[in-house]
């Protein structure tokens, strides 16, 4: 389209009313073809949202789990040593898992939208750096 336009600039007479019409008409499908391409940018897609979401469903269930055994360590002070570091073995596992979901978490949504992400791991740094 640039090089015939550039090519038809040369010539002496003005293009047809329908080579004109024509020519608009494909400059507002352009235009609506970016603008639809554009309106996709900062849209999170379902599927990172239902990623995200199911993490954070796994995340409750596991820190029931660590909260369970842990409030077992408490409610039991007699337990036997070997129980006992059963038990705090299990708790330190729950917490791993739990520590590993919420880094994956966090990737789904760097991956969803960067720029919110990255915001709200700025904001987390400045309150820890101001504890």
């Amino acid at each position: 389209m640039t090089i015939y336009l550039a090519y038809a600039g040369n010539s002496k007479d003005p293009p047809s009313a329908a080579f004109q019409g024509l020519l608009a008409f494909v400059a507002v499908v352009s235009q609506i073809g970016a603008a639809w391409t554009f309106s996709r940018v900062g849209v999170v897609d379902p599927s990172h949202l239902r990623g995200a979401v199911r993490r954070l469903g796994l995340l409750r269930v596991r820190s029931v789990e660590a909260r369970r055994a842990s409030e077992a360590l408490a409610d039991n002070p007699q337990m036997a040593v070997g129980d006992r570091r059963e038990l705090l073995g299990a708790l330190s596992v729950r917490i791993s898992v739990i520590q590993e979901e919420i880094t994956e978490a966090m990737d789904d949504w760097y991956a969803a939208m960067p720029h919110v992400a990255n915001d709200v791991a700025n904001e987390l740094m400045s309150q820890e750096d101001g504890q």
